[in-house]
């Protein structure tokens, strides 16, 4: 062994170092699982009695305006409408 130098570091550092890699990535694993994503929208629009915000699903939009009391018409898969529907003619 003699000339050999030892140029790696000792354990005790990299267990060290490697417990404070751990701690931040803990650490902001955990702050980005407390913030609520997906939030819905504070505005607001009021259709047949029923408050509506932005980002909610089309689901929750139809439980809203069927609790709302009004007949509910579908047109097509995008666009439902409130009250029935009279073709021309």
């Amino acid at each position: 062994m003699k000339g050999m130098v030892k140029a790696t570091m000792p354990h005790a550092f990299w267990k060290q170092a490697a417990t404070a890699i751990l701690c931040v990535i803990l650490g902001i694993h955990s702050a980005a699982q407390t913030q609520q994503s997906g939030r819905l929208s504070r505005s607001a629009i009021e259709v047949g009695g029923a408050s509506l915000r932005l980002g909610m699903t089309k689901e929750q939009v139809m439980d809203k305006l069927a609790g709302a009391g009004q007949q509910l018409t579908k047109i097509n898969e995008n666009e439902w409408m409130l009250g029935s529907f009279e073709k021309p003619g």
